[in-house]
C-alpha cells in the first residue's frame, strides 16, 4: 500500500520544464514557493503537523507501555523451545510432558513424601526373606510392588502414551499458528497506529483525480506548450535577478572609457612626448631647447635627425618613448637620454656599441625579431632597468651590453644566441634567475659575475665551455643545472656561491682552479664522466661534501679525488 500526499497551491502557477530557455530565477526552476532557510532551520510544515496529531502522545503510549512485560523478563518462543528441550532432555517419549508425569505419578502432588511414607510401612527385607539372589525377574518384582502398592501398571503405560499424543497434537498446532499470516488475532488498522490510512493504491487516487479537483490557475499542457516558447521574458525578469545588476544597457560601441582603462591609459605617454625616429628629416621646434631643425642636426646612420646628443644629454626633463624605424641605432645616438621606454620598429636590424648607455629612465625593453645584432655596452648601467625581453631574431652580443644594470630582475634571451659575450650581464645585482638556451654554445668570462641575487641557473645542452668567473661571487646561487654537453668549465666559475648539490655531466673533460671553491653549503657532488675530468688546484676548496660520486667502473680517479673519498655508484 503506499500513500501519496500532496499540497497544491491554487494561488501559484508552477511550470515544470528545464530552464535553459529562461535561466533565470527560482520560479523559473519550480522553485518559487521555497523559503531561503536551511534544514536545521526549516519549521515544522502543516503537513508535518497533521501528520503529528494523529500520534499518540508520548504520555499515552508510556502508560500503555507499561503494561506491557519487560523484555529482559520474557522469552521469545525460540528461547521458550530451548527450555523445554532442556527440560524434557532424553526423557522417554511416555514421559516427556508434565501431564504424562503427572498422569504416571497418580496426580499426587506429595508423591515423593506419599512413597516415603508408604515404604517406612513395608517389612524390609530381611523379614520377607527375600534376597537379591533370588529375584530373577525384574519384571516381576516390579509388578509385585506396583501391586503391593495398589497401582495399576497397565494404566500408568496407557496414561503416558496418551499424554505424549496430546503433547505432539498441541505443538503442531502452535506452529501452525505462528506461521499464520492471515491475521488469525483480526488485529485492526487502529490497533497499529494506522486508522486514519485509506487502504488505496497510488494509481486508485490517482484515478480519482478529476479535473474539477485542479485549480484554475494550474495550466493545461498546450498552455504550458506555449508558454516555454516565449522569448520576451514573461516572468519579468529583471537584470538583478540574473546577477547583472551592475551592468548599464550601452552598446560595445558606445561604452565609456572604465577606471581600469583609464588608470591603464595615464601610465601611456601622450603624443606631444612621444618621438618617432623616421628616415625623413623633421623639424621638431623647441625639442630639447632647440628652436630649428638646422640648430640640432645629428647624424643617426646615414640620416640627419632634429636633436643632438649633447642636447639630449642635457635635457632635464624625460622623453616617455621614442619610436625607432631606421635600420641601424647609432652609436652613442641616444647615450644618457632621459628616455622612460623604447620601441624598436619592425625595420631595425641592429643596435650600436653604446647605443642607449646610462638611460637612467629606462625601465624596459623588448628587442623584436628582426634585430640581429646588439653592440658592447648597448644598454650599459642603464639604472632602472628591470625587463629585457629579446626576441628570437638575435644572434650575436657585444660585451657589457648590460654591464651593472643593477635593478635589472628578469632576462629572456633570444633561442637562437650562440655565445653570452664577456660581462654581459656582469654586476646585475638584483637579476634573480637566468635560462642559457641550448643555441648558446659558449659562455665567456665573467658573464654572470657578481650577480649577487642570482638563485638559479639552467645552463642549455648546447654549450661546450663556460669561461673563467662566470658565476664568480653570485652569493645567492643554491641551484645550478650543467648542460650535458658541456667539456670544460674554467677558473673560479662557481667560487663562493652557495650551492649545495651539484651534478657534473658525463661529457665533462677539465676542470680548472677554484671551480666550486668556498661553496660552504655544497654536500653531494656527482661526477658522471668514465674518465676522470682533468683537474685544476682547490677544485673543491672549502666544500661541506668528503666525497664524491662517480660511475661505476669509472677509470683515473683513484681512491681520493680533489680531496675527496671517491665512491663509486653511479
Amino acid at each position: 500500500m503506499t500513500t501519496i500526499n500532496a499540497q497544491i497551491n491554487p494561488s501559484t502557477r508552477i511550470v515544470a520544464k528545464s530552464v535553459t530557455l529562461h535561466d533565470v530565477s527560482a520560479e523559473s526552476v519550480g522553485l518559487g514557493n521555497v523559503d531561503n532557510t536551511s534544514d536545521i532551520n526549516k519549521p515544522v510544515s502543516t503537513a508535518t503537523q497533521t501528520a503529528l496529531d494523529l500520534k499518540a502522545n508520548q504520555s499515552t503510549t508510556q502508560a500503555a507501555l507499561d503494561l506491557k512485560a519487560d523484555q529482559s523478563t520474557t522469552y521469545t518462543k525460540t528461547e521458550v523451545d530451548t527450555n523445554i528441550a532442556n527440560l524434557v532432555d532424553t526423557a522417554p517419549a511416555a514421559l516427556d510432558t508434565l501431564n504424562e508425569l503427572a498422569a504416571a505419578l497418580g496426580d499426587d502432588a506429595n508423591f515423593a513424601t506419599n512413597v516415603t511414607n508408604s515404604i517406612a510401612t513395608k517389612a524390609s527385607q530381611a523379614d520377607l526373606a527375600i534376597t537379591t539372589t533370588s529375584i530373577t525377574n525384574l519384571s516381576d518384582a516390579f509388578d509385585e510392588f506396583v501391586i503391593q502398592d495398589g497401582i495399576n501398571r497397565v494404566g500408568l503405560v496407557s496414561a503416558i502414551s496418551d499424554a505424549e499424543a496430546y503433547t505432539a497434537t498441541v505443538y503442531q498446532e502452535l506452529n501452525t499458528h505462528t506461521s499464520d499470516t492471515t491475521n488469525p488475532h483480526s488485529v485492526t488498522k487502529t490497533q497499529v497506529g494506522l486508522g486514519n490510512v485509506e487502504d488505496k493504491s497510488a494509481a486508485t487516487i490517482i484515478g480519482e483525480i478529476v479535473d474539477s479537483d485542479i485549480p484554475s490557475t494550474i495550466t493545461r499542457d498546450s498552455e504550458l506548450s506555449a508558454h516555454t516558447s516565449l522569448t520576451t521574458n514573461p516572468h519579468s525578469v529583471t537584470k538583478s535577478q540574473v546577477g547583472l545588476g551592475n551592468v548599464n544597457n550601452t552598446s560595445d560601441a558606445n561604452k565609456p572609457v572604465s577606471t581600469a582603462t583609464q588608470t591603464a591609459l595615464d601610465l601611456k605617454a601622450d603624443d606631444s612626448n612621444v618621438f618617432n625616429v623616421s628616415s625623413s628629416s623633421s623639424t621638431v621646434t623647441n625639442f630639447m631647447g632647440a628652436s630649428n631643425s638646422s640648430e640640432a642636426l645629428n647624424t643617426i646612420g646615414s640620416n640627419n635627425y632634429p636633436f643632438t646628443t649633447t642636447e639630449l644629454y642635457q635635457y632635464e626633463g624625460s622623453l616617455d618613448k621614442v619610436v625607432f624605424m631606421e635600420n641601424v641605432v647609432g652609436s652613442l645616438d641616444f647615450a644618457y637620454a632621459p628616455i622612460l621606454a623604447i620601441h624598436i620598429g619592425s625595420n631595425v636590424t641592429s643596435i650600436a656599441v653604446n647605443g642607449f648607455i646610462q638611460c637612467d629612465y629606462l625601465t624596459n625593453i623588448t628587442i623584436p625579431s628582426t634585430v640581429t645584432t646588439i653592440g658592447s655596452s648597448a644598454f650599459r648601467d642603464c639604472a632602472v632597468l628591470t625587463d629585457v625581453i629579446m626576441q628570437d631574431g638575435v644572434t650575436s652580443l657585444g660585451r657589457d651590453v648590460f654591464n651593472s644594470c643593477t635593478q635589472l630582475e628578469n632576462v629572456r634571451l633570444s633561442n637562437n644566441l650562440t655565445e653570452l659575450n664577456v660581462r654581459t650581464f656582469a654586476n646585475c645585482v638584483s637579476l634573480l634567475s637566468i635560462t642559457i638556451p641550448d643555441s648558446v654554445d659558449t659562455i665567456s668570462t665573467n658573464v654572470f659575475y657578481n650577480c649577487t641575487s642570482l638563485a638559479d641557473a639552467d645552463i642549455g645542452d648546447g654549450v661546450l665551455s663556460i669561461g673563467n668567473n662566470v658565476f664568480f661571487d653570485c652569493s645567492s646561487l643554491t641551484s645550478v643545472s650543467i648542460g650535458s654537453s658541456v667539456q670544460s668549465i674554467g677558473n673560479n666559475v662557481f667560487y663562493n656561491c652557495d650551492l649545495t648539490s651539484v651534478d657534473i655531466p658525463s661529457s665533462i673533460t677539465s676542470l680548472g682552479n677554484n671551480v666550486f671553491g668556498q661553496n660552504t653549503n655544497l654536500s653531494v657532488i656527482n661526477c658522471r664522466a668514465l674518465a676522470a675530468p682533468t683537474l685544476g688546484s682547490s677544485v673543491f676548496l672549502g666544500v661541506a661534501a668528503t666525497e664524491i660520486h662517480v660511475p661505476v667502473g669509472a677509470t683515473g680517479y683513484g681512491t681520493t679525488y680533489g680531496g675527496l673519498t671517491v665512491v663509486a655508484d653511479l
